[in-house]
């Protein structure tokens, strides 16, 4: 397997990418030869990516962490009722459209890096919430918040999350698609040893939920739940520890992190793992990008009304992945102009 860049230096601005994913320029070059070749030996496109689909990465044969791209393309294909589809060139028609089905595959590399979260959690249930790290509008301050919410148990509005301070425990950059996976495992660690605390006091001798086993324990709506069906409030464990909150401090590192990974947070160049980087597997999120185009006779005008992206992994905030509300195939919608 050989590959080449040529870089040409020009008077001009560089036909590239103006800021990340850098890996976007390349995919898409390379997914537009996929549709050559397919084209040219009259296999349907997603047949081709099929057969040529590895099951290890081909240079180095290092495995994959997961990969289940075919599997969806094939529920890509049934949303989209690909196999209606006419490969031939303004063969489909919607009234004064023309219409397209398209088919390629994302890949991104999957990273994360370490990072460091303060949560303390209070006898009346409220929760605070720190990390340095920086919302830039991807609803980080939402997930921590989720996070935080679903571990202890508690409701999201008596969490508040405070970030974007130096003062605060530190954070990587918020950039690369890793302050979820950073941001949240440092939240998910601090939490647990909260949780830890809390099941120990519930559990002892004298607690509210003596005779249980910490493995059997869950924490949901301000309470501490045993598998046989008894239950505690946290306030009341709170009582009976003679406390008035916990408050843990965590510092997250990702597997395959350097002995000075967390010098290195605290420093400011923190290490990022993940993608190619790991010696034990491949770390990416690739997935198909099915796409309904159509463009107007008269006005060329073109619109992409219909496209379906999978494997997106866990969903951390359902609303924020929901689409927003369309209009018919081609994006009428009622009352508009």
């Amino acid at each position: 397997m050989l590959t080449h860049v040529s870089l040409v230096q020009a008077d001009r601005n560089t036909p590239g990418y103006m800021r990340s994913p850098p890996e976007t320029p390349y995919v898409y070059a390379l997914e537009n030869a996929m549709d050559e070749k397919a084209v040219a030996l009259g296999m349907d496109p997603v047949e081709f990516r099929r057969v040529n689909d590895p099951s290890v990465e081909p240079i180095g044969r290092r495995p994959f962490s997961s990969r289940s791209l075919m599997k969806c393309y094939d529920q890509a294909a049934e949303a989209f009722g690909w196999a209606k589809r006419d490969p031939k060139v303004g063969a489909m028609r919607d009234g004064d459209w023309l219409i397209g089905m398209g088919c390629a595959t994302a890949i991104y590399p999957t990273a994360v890096a370490p990072c460091a979260a303060r949560v303390r959690l209070t006898l009346d249930g409220d929760v605070r919430l720190q990390c340095g790290s920086h919302e830039i509008g991807t609803g980080v301050r939402t997930v921590a918040g989720l996070m935080a919410s679903e571990r202890l148990g508690v409701a999201l509005e008596k969490i508040s999350v405070e970030m974007g301070d130096s003062s605060l425990p530190p954070a990587p950059v918020s950039g690369g698609s890793i302050s979820t996976a950073s941001v949240c495992s440092a939240v998910l660690q601090a939490c647990d040893e909260i949780r830890t605390k809390l099941a120990a006091a519930a559990t002892s001798k004298d607690g509210p939920l003596a005779g249980s086993h910490n493995e059997q324990l869950s924490f949901a709506d301000g309470k501490i739940l045993a598998r046989g069906g008894s239950s505690a409030n946290i306030s009341d464990v709170f009582k009976a520890m003679q406390i008035g909150a916990i408050e843990e401090y965590a510092e997250f590192a990702p597997k395959g992190s350097t002995p000075e990974a967390l010098k290195k947070l605290y420093a400011g160049t923190p290490e990022f793992h993940g993608g190619e980087q790991d010696e034990d597997s491949l770390k990416y999120a690739s997935a198909p990008s099915s796409s309904k185009s159509a463009l107007t006779d008269h006005t060329r005008e073109i619109r992409v009304p219909r496209i379906v992206v999978f494997a997106a992994g866990r969903i951390m905030n359902t609303r924020t992945a929901r689409p927003a509300n369309g209009g018919d195939d081609l994006g009428h919608r009622p009352g508009a102009a």
